[in-house]
């Protein structure tokens, strides 16, 4: 019997079934390989360890929803296939290819491309999702979109649908172009797949993984066959089908409301609807640090020039920091993206200029999201930011740049940077204070709990001032409050100290640094504080992990009692209500922002008394005595410099220095001469005034940045042979991070031929670097926050021929050759010692190696710390031979700046690839990253288990 021919509707129902076959291996294949990926791979090893680190710190809502939706549309897509569109292979292909696919993307692209969005991404990313949601609608509920016109509401609606269809319009045309330029190179990579994939060769990279993870992986690498394999041929689907179902969706809905309101009125309606949208996009286009940049590359001279650029201020703000963050809000510099047409090349050989017209295209589709600058702008950004507003960024902007850093999976660095000054993470559990006094001079010791209720290790920075006569002279680290159990210190050569500390924090162990970085300011660092733990009798709870330290200090008893350090900056630590407060003994209270209050009572207040000591210090004996002094009087017939600091910090401070040459014309100039230097900042010679009186203050343009070298070195090129009785630079509180960049020779201190004096308006620095420091001291100067204060030091100074600290005139007298008895178990030792060491420096300005083994010859005798010696807690033996080998350095002593500036790390750009990957790669990658990811998440494991 002849066989029957195949009629047309048998052939029609054959390829029926093959398209359904089709429509359900790739819906049924994609969101079985993104469950087996995504719960099985992100979420365990990415995932939980994510929402343990956003919840310890700051919770990034919007990272944290991003990842919970891409959880959640899998399984709702799956969910929703098996109960309405199972046995309709067409709605699964619109729910899919419309809706799934790019919510995916979107998911993806935000949490591994997209960090921060400034105003143009965010408003193409607003459009992208007001679309996706206008589908939806669409798709779950297509009877809806029928427009009647019979009341008010259906009205709004169909204006609202109006909007929303044709923005869908847009997006479907946008996205099918911008996709489809990268569909020829996924074709490659699905053909080789093919080839490579079934050759098994992937298994042989399995040798060298843990047995225990190998069965965990190959689960990992069958849903990454799944998804990279099959997603692939959907990747090339994704264009065309999207494009059609938003265009077709669009179109009947608009036909709908036409039927209603017209063609013409609704073709109006779509072209001024997209009208809008295009204008708002032109407005939000341009990028603030393109003007930024054109205004601070040729800075201005004249004032008027320099007081119209700080107007713009804002502007210029926005700009410098727009740009510095450019890696975390925009996907790639405009003139770096030339990944399309380097992909072309790499893949079928297209010529460069047809290379060049795809690239233009993708580029300019890719405008809002793209970098209209270079990858040399950050580190220029971060320079100019610096030299126009005096300040460092990271310090200025801390809280917009933590929220670009939280926006993204990066971690920052152990160590308490700029971008951890008044961050709450380490708590202050409790503080004690425990006074010892005798007569007027008191041992304090300070005892400080801190509880890290974060996951990670965490280092404890303090900034504070002590009295310039006070000396620390003891510091301890512990895990509990046993004393016999407690980390001594040894006081080491502060480069050594530095050296050793750096590299154990590097190390991740503990190790504790407390330094003087000035006449009267103090550096304490603390690290680790541990991670919170499991509670072994709750293992659902979590406890946080604990640090003790003990400082002591010896001080000299004020009018107001017995001075306790004043905070400066503080880094991690933070304190609250519940903080525990104990004096001597007894719980007291003070206020939550104070670390400590200016002075512990004492009751009664001891008498101010002489003292006096001889010490011994290698073949030379000392004696040092202090004596009460109380005058208050200001230097008369003397000759002054005054060098005014005039960077853009001291517009700040304007009302303290109105005060400040107020009183020097009313009250000290009529007795005395002093003359005024004004610096400049780049661009402009500073100014020799001459006579104070003839300054007027309002003619000062504030402009710039300003480092203390430069100041006084701008000073000794004007002063010519001017002599002076002191030198006075009025300055602020200098940051510290903006003094130490390398923008001028050192000081020359025994060139400046007369004490170097400080006036800080406001408060203190933080710190001063080395050079800086050591022309104060080694000049004979100080520092103070008023120029009366100033005054009556340096007339006590000038007209009794010593040092006064704190009411009390020190002085320091060679005893030659006369038998000293033993007398350093006097209270008064440190203290005198403290002062020997200052007092050294005065005859000591040209210092060699041996001289600074000398002066910290006498600070280890002591236990004291000084601007020479530091002291460090050491926990083991490694540790002290580290030591010991930098103790031998001829470097002992060259401290190095600390700025506290991180190094940002760079974010992921998906436009920095050049080559096409061969799709074993991918699979490779991906299973690295993962593996990575646990490794990672195993050892912060494997740390917490250590530390219970």
């Amino acid at each position: 019997m002849p066989p029957q021919p195949v009629s047309p509707s048998a052939r029609i129902g054959f390829w029926r079934r093959c398209f359904n076959w089709l429509c359900y291996s790739i819906f049924w294949g994609w969101n079985l390989g993104s469950l087996l990926l995504i719960y099985l791979g992100l979420f365990p090893l990415v995932g939980i360890a994510l929402l343990l680190a956003m919840g310890e710190d700051i919770l990034n809502l919007e990272l944290l929803l991003t990842f919970l939706l891409l959880l959640v549309v899998p399984v709702a897509s799956t969910l929703w296939a098996m109960r309405r569109g199972n046995h309709r292979p067409g709605r699964l292909m619109q729910l899919f290819f419309g809706l799934e696919a790019p919510l995916i993307l979107l998911c993806l692209v935000r949490l591994f491309v997209f960090r921060q969005m400034p105003a143009a991404s965010l408003w193409m990313a607003i459009t992208f999702v007001v679309a996706l949601l206008v589908y939806g609608i669409h798709l779950v509920g297509p009877e809806r979109s029928r427009v009647g016109p019979e009341r008010v509401w259906r009205r709004l609606g169909g204006w609202l649908q109006l909007t929303g269809h044709s923005l869908l319009l847009g997006v479907g045309v946008y996205g099918g172009i911008l996709l489809s330029l990268y569909v020829p190179l996924m074709v490659m990579v699905v053909l080789r797949a093919c080839l490579i994939f079934f050759r098994f060769g992937w298994l042989e990279d399995l040798r060298y993984t843990p047995l225990e993870l190998i069965p965990f992986l190959l689960i990992v690498y069958g849903g990454a066959a799944l998804v990279i394999g099959g997603g692939g041929l959907i990747f090339i689907l994704l264009p065309f089908a999207m494009t059609w179902l938003y265009l077709r969706a669009g179109w009947k809905t608009l036909t709908q409301l036409a039927s209603t309101w017209g063609s013409q009125r609704t073709g109006l309606g779509v072209a001024t609807v997209l009208g809008i949208w295009l204008a708002i996009s032109a407005i939000l286009y341009p990028q603030p640090q393109v003007q930024a940049f054109a205004l601070l590359r040729d800075p201005p001279l004249s004032d008027q020039a320099r007081q119209e650029l700080i107007q713009d201020s804002d502007l210029i703000r926005e700009g410098l920091l727009n740009a510095y963050l450019s890696s975390y809000r925009y996907l790639s510099p405009e003139a770096e993206t030339h990944n399309l047409r380097e992909l072309y090349w790499d893949s079928v050989k297209l010529p460069r200029p047809w290379g060049d017209r795809l690239q233009a295209l993708h580029n300019a589709l890719l405008s809002p999201f793209l970098y209209q600058g270079s990858l040399r702008d950050p580190a220029e950004a971060g320079v100019l930011y610096e030299q126009f507003f005096d300040i460092p960024i990271q310090k200025a902007e801390a809280p917009t740049i933590r929220t670009a850093l939280e926006s993204t999976l990066n971690r920052d660095q152990i160590q308490a940077g700029l971008l951890d000054i008044d961050q709450q993470r380490v708590w202050l559990a409790k503080q004690e204070i425990q006074v010892q006094p005798q007569a007027d001079i008191a041992e304090i010791e300070i005892h400080e709990i801190y509880d890290n209720n974060t996951s990670e290790q965490r280092e404890v920075f303090y900034g504070f001032s002590l009295p310039e006569s006070a000396v620390i002279t003891g510091l301890w680290l512990g895990e509990t409050e046993d004393l016999g159990q407690r980390y001594t210190h040894v006081v080491a050569p502060r480069g050594a100290a530095q050296q050793v500390y750096t590299q154990e924090v590097q190390r991740q162990v503990d190790p504790a640094l407390l330094e003087q970085v000035g006449p009267q300011q103090y550096r304490l660092r603390a690290f680790p504080v541990p991670p919170q733990q499991s509670d072994p009798e709750n293992l659902s709870q979590r406890i946080p992990g604990r640090m003790h330290l003990w400082m002591t200090y010896q001080v000299m008893a004020d009018v107001g009692g017995w001075p306790l350090p004043h905070l400066l900056e503080q880094r991690n630590i933070y304190w609250t209500a519940q903080t525990e407060r104990w004096q001597n003994g007894e719980p007291t209270s003070q206020l939550l922002d104070q670390w400590f209050p200016p002075y512990l009572s004492a009751t009664p207040l001891p008498n101010p008394q002489a003292h006096q000591i001889t010490l011994t210090t290698d073949d030379e004996t000392y004696t040092i005595s202090a004596y009460p002094f109380q005058e208050q009087r200001i230097p008369q017939n003397r000759r002054f410099a005054l060098v005014l600091d005039t960077s853009r910090s001291m517009w700040q401070q304007r009302g303290s220095l109105t005060e400040t040459f107020q009183w020097l014309n009313t009250i000290f100039v009529p007795n005395n001469q002093v003359d005024l230097y004004l610096s400049a900042s780049a661009g402009r010679d500073p100014q020799f005034l001459g006579e104070i009186a003839e300054l007027e203050q309002q003619a000062i343009t504030f402009y710039g940045s300003l480092t203390l070298p430069q100041i006084l070195n701008q000073f000794e090129t004007m002063r010519a042979a001017r002599s002076y009785d002191a030198i006075l630079l009025v300055t602020d509180a200098r940051t510290y991070e903006v003094s130490s960049q390398d923008l001028a020779p050192e000081v020359d201190s025994a060139a400046l031929g007369a004490p170097l004096w400080m006036v800080h308006l406001g408060d203190l620095p933080l710190a001063y670097e080395d050079p800086i420091l050591a022309a104060i001291t080694d000049s004979r100067g100080g520092v103070g926050t008023s120029i009366q204060t100033v005054m009556t030091r340096l007339e006590a100074q000038l007209s009794q021929g010593s040092t006064v600290l704190d009411g009390y005139r020190w002085q320091l007298e060679d005893s030659g050759s006369e038998v000293v008895r033993e007398t350093d178990r006097d209270p008064f030792a440190p203290l005198a010692a403290r002062y020997e060491i200052r007092a050294l420096g005065y005859s000591q300005t040209d210092r060699n190696l041996d001289d600074l083994d000398r002066i910290h010859a006498i600070a280890t005798r002591h236990d004291i710390v000084t601007p020479f010696s530091s002291m460090l807690v050491l926990v083991n033996d490694r540790q002290r031979e580290a030591l010991a080998a930098a103790e031998a350095a001829d470097d002992r002593f060259e401290r190095e700046v600390e700025t506290g500036s991180e190094s940002l790390t760079q974010p992921f750009s998906p436009f920095t690839v050049t080559g096409v990957p061969e799709p074993e790669e991918w699979l490779l990658i991906s299973c690295a990253l993962l593996l990575g990811a646990g490794i990672l998440y195993r050892r912060r494991l494997i740390i917490r288990s250590v530390g219970e």
